[in-house]
């Protein structure tokens, strides 16, 4: 099996960003800190995360950062997936 690095990264890429984005509708329509509260509970974790306000501009970033994260992630593994013995 091969995986083509740009493609991969493309595609870690996108799925992170994706689920950036959708952190950042959730905040942005109101929802954050009962989600966060929500995620808190059901992972058993008793300490308290406030949100703060919506900055577009933060939100940007965040989904640009998430995307570029997740394509050299993508980009490395298909690299080193590469170079193992045994393809």
């Amino acid at each position: 099996m091969h995986f083509d690095k740009n493609r991969l990264g493309l595609t870690v890429g996108s799925v992170s960003a994706l689920g950036h984005f959708t952190w950042v509708v959730i905040v942005a329509l109101g929802f954050g800190q009962r989600f966060a509260d929500f995620v808190h509970n059901v992972h058993f974790f008793t300490d308290r995360h406030e949100l703060v306000a919506f900055n577009l501009v933060t939100a940007a970033l965040g989904v640009i950062f998430a995307f570029v994260i997740g394509y050299a992630t993508g980009w490395v593994f298909a690299w080193i997936w590469g170079k193992m013995p045994g393809r």
